[in-house]
């Protein structure tokens, strides 16, 4: 998050919101009129975002859940987990937030204590850092 989103994230907790939703028993109010009109279709149920994936029926009121939506079809993941030796990838930023809470109060594995998968693992991230300072060494020399 940038600090322009941040800053714009605090403004809407402190300035006025005289967008209110006009529906019985929803207390919603925004600051700008497009939020309202964007949470006004979850009571109406219009959803103008449109998969066009062939036999995909999905449809959503926000672009951006569409745009979610479609990396089921093309299969991209560009949430990676940044904990040591974990390779997993996401679609979503909440699925990976949700995946680091597993990651809490874990430390680093000895070589000992690793798994397989783990030691294959850090096998290859040695060689990988071995293979680095080789080059780093070579362009040195040049």
């Amino acid at each position: 998050m940038t600090k322009g989103h941040l800053t714009s994230h605090v403004e809407t907790h402190l300035r006025d919101k005289p967008f209110k939703c006009p529906f019985e028993g929803c207390d919603k109010d925004y600051a700008k009129e497009k939020r309202l009109l964007v949470h006004l279709m979850k009571h109406t149920g219009e959803k103008e975002f449109i998969c066009a994936i062939v036999g995909c029926r999905r449809a959503f009121a926000e672009k951006g859940n569409l745009k979610t939506h479609m990396r089921i079809h093309t299969g991209e993941r560009p949430y990676h987990c940044t904990h040591p030796f974990c390779t997993r990838t996401f679609a979503t930023q909440g699925h990976l937030n949700d995946h680091k809470k597993k990651h809490e109060g874990e430390s680093i594995p000895s070589s000992s204590a690793a798994s397989p998968k783990k030691m294959n693992a850090l096998t290859a991230f040695s060689e990988m850092e071995e293979e680095k300072k080789e080059e780093e060494e070579e362009v040195k020399e040049l």
